[in-house]
């Protein structure tokens, strides 16, 4: 079967398909080269949501192709084709944003999270995308117990950015080839006992 790939980092991808549930591995080791009928997974709160893992965007396509200008760790790209007040998560492991408002550090401090322990509940309800290797021409990892990861918009370095990954928030730093969903912020409140972070937009 033709399958698509492309190794360079500064090509602008998207990728809109159905995933097909499998296992994680590289070349021959797990990867789905087929569409399956559902774009949709499960929340896992007592009463799940259906919601779509979105299009699987590369790093530079994600920041409406600018993700090549900034190149040095915990750079901070300022493009993105979010809407007027809304942006791409904070991440990183340093700088002046990647503990404050509209960080995912912020916000799994505010919940006490170190890892994807409680993500996939109300009120945060993050779903399990999968990845799309654009290097491979695979989907990695779409299904109930896999692979959470979302961009950022914080580079580590050249050919990587910072995302938010199942097992280690916003440390993680892929290639930006990979292709990941988006989930856009506006800002993270407590506005009352009952904490929860205002509304994600989710493409």
């Amino acid at each position: 079967m033709l399958q698509y790939k492309d190794v360079y980092v500064d090509h602008d991808h998207t990728y809109f398909g159905n995933g097909c549930p499998n296992a994680w591995g590289q070349d021959g080791a797990g990867g789905s080269t087929t569409a399956c009928s559902s774009r949709v997974m499960p929340t896992n709160d007592s009463n799940p949501e259906m919601l779509s893992v979105g299009t699987y965007y590369t790093f530079h396509a994600s920041t409406s192709g600018s993700g090549m200008t900034v190149t040095t760790d915990n750079g901070i790209i300022s493009d993105s084709f979010c809407p007027l007040g809304w942006q791409l998560p904070y991440a990183g492991t340093g700088g002046d944003y990647y503990d404050k408002s509209k960080s995912w550090k912020m916000l799994f401090s505010i919940y006490g999270y170190t890892s994807d322990t409680g993500t996939k509940k109300y009120p945060l309800s993050y779903i399990d995308t999968g990845i799309y290797h654009w290097t491979h021409g695979k989907l990695y990892s779409m299904y109930v117990g896999g692979f959470m990861t979302y961009w950022s918009n914080t580079t580590k370095d050249r050919t990587s950015a910072y995302r938010l990954d199942h097992a280690n928030p916003s440390l993680q730093s892929p290639n930006k080839t990979n292709g990941h969903s988006l989930r856009f912020v506006n800002n993270f409140t407590i506005p009352s006992s009952t904490a929860r972070w205002q509304e994600i937009l989710r493409i």
